[in-house]
């Protein structure tokens, strides 16, 4: 009798969302899975990465595994990758990235980004037996592994380290293990102990991404920027394509005060994920860098223009976000870029009677009293149409408009 577990086994019943844009893909996978045993009937598929979330979604639960692809119309795989782990029910749902893709720059970014494993094309049905069965039922080393980390996730420190202590005793040389004991030892306070393992996690296998990772978060949180930017740079070498980590590039440059390496970093992160601009627009706001951040700013609401209709809340964080932007440029006495940045809210909502009246404010500043005048009275017309008026608001209009006939 084999000792063997089917993979239908190891799904216990949950089901597999086999995602790629073409059919006969989706087909290719639903039949070789149904030759590993797998009945047709526990195989969701979707034809793109929109979709795909909204299976996980409707499904809550019940989806064991995810075969992905990743270049699909919309919603590339990667993105659906990043949002299934960023979301606390679904981030450790087990995916296999199914892909032509064979850059190693692309493999380690999937990695990074929490692929459980790749799988490239064409291949077999035993080829995705074997990588689906090692994923779903990993060998005794990777069961340690992922215990101490599930403990740590969960606060229980001291057992973390008891486990990992027992893994360091039987595989002296495991990277894994050291980073997670410098993981737990952070978590505890330890903060000499937790730096030495997070190093020699490092010397052990110096492309470890999630050493170096850990390693530069852990710097960056104590404020040595230096040796914080040396390797995070020494990651980003070898896997250039994650987004995140050049953002953090560009706030350590912006930090140390080198602005022309912040700005190429920050360039660069917004080219991989044009999401991470609001970010980049708040930092250099909160650094005095009011033309970065308008810069930032324009590409995310372009970008984000482009994909489709703005939902309310995105309308009002953009435009609170333009109001900002160009009472920082106010304050620097740069009342046309102020007008430039507020025209760019208008772009978003043309009928925003604060943001008429702030403009009225910046042609004050630049002593253009007719102007003043006529950005005041749009507001105060567009309040009094306005489903939900400021009360306020004509109170404070009349009185800039009485300062203007004074001067």
């Amino acid at each position: 009798m084999s000792d063997t577990i089917s993979l239908a086994e190891l799904l216990q019943e949950k089901y597999i969302l086999a995602v790629d844009d073409q059919q006969v893909i989706r087909m290719m996978l639903k039949n070789f899975l149904s030759q590993l045993g797998v009945a047709k009937a526990q195989v969701k598929s979707a034809d793109d990465g929109d979709a795909a979330l909204k299976v996980v979604e409707e499904l809550q639960g019940a989806v064991g595994f995810i075969l992905l692809d990743w270049n699909m119309p919309r919603i590339p795989g990667i993105e659906v990758l990043r949002t299934i782990r960023a979301n606390p029910a679904t981030r450790k749902t087990p995916i296999l990235m199914v892909t032509a893709e064979t850059k190693e720059e692309q493999i380690l970014q999937a990695l990074e980004e929490g692929i459980n494993g790749y799988l490239i094309k064409p291949f077999i049905a035993a080829d995705l037996g074997e990588k689906m069965t090692n994923i779903l039922n990993p060998q005794k080393y990777t069961k340690f592994i992922e215990t101490a980390e599930s403990l740590i996730e969960d606060g229980e420190y001291d057992k973390a380290i008891t486990i990992l202590e027992k893994v360091l005793a039987s595989k002296q040389n495991s990277a894994s293990a050291r980073m997670l004991m410098g993981l737990a030892n952070k978590h505890l306070g330890n903060n000499a102990e937790a730096k030495k393992w997070y190093e020699e996690a490092v010397e052990k296998n110096p492309k470890f991404l999630k050493a170096l990772n850990s390693l530069s978060e852990f710097l960056m949180e104590k404020g040595d920027m230096d040796n914080a930017l040396r390797i995070m740079t020494q990651a980003d070498q070898l896997s250039p394509l994650v987004a995140n980590r050049k953002l953090n590039i560009g706030k350590i440059n912006l930090e140390l005060g080198d602005e022309k390496k912040a700005l190429e970093a920050f360039s660069n992160a917004a080219i991989l994920d044009p999401k991470t601009a609001e970010e980049i627009a708040n930092t250099c706001l909160e650094k005095g860098n009011t033309e970065m951040a308008y810069k930032y700013l324009n590409q995310l609401v372009e970008a984000r223009m482009r994909q489709g209709d703005l939902t309310e809340d995105e309308i009002m964080d953009y435009i609170d976000q333009y109001n900002h932007t160009g009472i920082e440029f106010r304050h620097k006495g740069q009342w046309l870029k102020a007008i430039d940045a507020y025209m760019s809210a208008l772009k978003i909502d043309p009928a925003n009677a604060a943001v008429h009246y702030n403009i009225g404010k910046a042609y004050v500043q630049g002593k253009n009293s007719i102007k003043a005048a006529q950005y005041y009275e749009k507001a105060i017309s567009i309040n009094e149409q306005s489903l939900d008026p400021d009360p306020d608001l004509p109170r404070i209009v009349n009185g800039e408009l009485k300062k203007i006939s004074m001067v």
